[in-house]
């Protein structure tokens, strides 16, 4: 008999054996990508002419069907901040249902849980997350249950460093003492810090909003009206909040010497 092979469209002619066994390569060019239900009808005609068709669909999977993947733990400033990483970095997403899927990060993998209906988390330990500001780049691979597989690559910012934080109290010139001269100013504190953070200075209890230009530097005022008279030394603290949130605090002392000596007898 010869027999010919007819697969989504493509007519071919099979080889048949002595004993009756036939096949035919059909290229991999004719499949669909994706998941396909594909008709595959074999015919025979013997040599007396007589001819008999069968007919079998063959399911076709090549892809990973909805894969997805998106980064918890930066909140809505899309960076890791000092706090958040401590509870690690957690990564999410959806798969077709029945798949594994790992999380790659830094050089180690992180199985993921996977539930029913394909929604799969993963939690990089915080262990993992070195401090410093810097971009990290992390891979999910996943595997569905015919064996195919897809990789997405993606990148998270890691901010867990206030940056360039100084701090310096400017009001008692040379020799580190704010006499009542110089107290008619009030205290000026200054400093650098990572641009668009928010700066606070506190003294005697109370809080003072310093102003932070473009490019970082930052200056507060105590008003005079604060600072009581009298000779003493007083405590500030200096606290910078960064737009990732992470923040970090100064100390410092100042020497008052604003007691007016007693008027002279002569």
């Amino acid at each position: 008999s010869s027999v010919s092979v007819t697969v989504n469209g493509l007519t071919q002619a099979a080889t048949v054996d002595e004993t009756g066994a036939w096949s035919v390569n059909v290229p991999a060019s004719v499949f669909p990508a994706g998941e396909n239900n594909v008709s595959v009808s074999a015919t025979a005609t013997d040599a007396f002419g007589n001819s008999s068709t069968a007919v079998e669909a063959v399911s076709v999977d090549t892809i990973v069907n909805k894969l997805t993947a998106e980064e918890q733990s930066s909140g809505s400033d899309n960076f890791v901040n000092a706090s958040e990483a401590q509870n690690g970095l957690l990564i999410t997403g959806d798969v077709e249902p029945g798949s594994s899927v790992f999380v790659t990060y830094n050089g180690k993998n992180y199985t993921a849980s996977v539930h029913e209906n394909g929604t799969w988390s993963a939690l990089v330990p915080a262990s993992a997350l070195a401090d410093g500001e810097y971009v990290a780049s992390y891979s999910v691979t996943a595997t569905d249950g015919v064996g195919n597989t897809s990789t997405i690559n993606a990148v998270v910012s890691v901010d867990t460093l206030v940056n360039k934080f100084t701090a310096k109290e400017n009001s008692s010139g040379d020799d580190a003492i704010l006499n009542v001269e110089e107290m008619q100013n009030g205290m000026v504190l200054t400093g650098k810090v990572e641009p668009g953070s928010k700066v606070t200075v506190t003294f005697d209890g109370q809080n003072y909003d310093a102003t932070v230009d473009e490019n970082g530097n930052w200056t507060a005022t105590v008003p005079a009206s604060a600072i009581q008279t009298g000779d003493y030394v007083e405590s500030y603290s200096v606290t910078a909040t960064d737009p990732a949130g992470n923040t970090a605090s100064i100390s410092g002392q100042v020497t008052f010497a604003t007691e007016k000596p007693d008027a002279i007898n002569i």
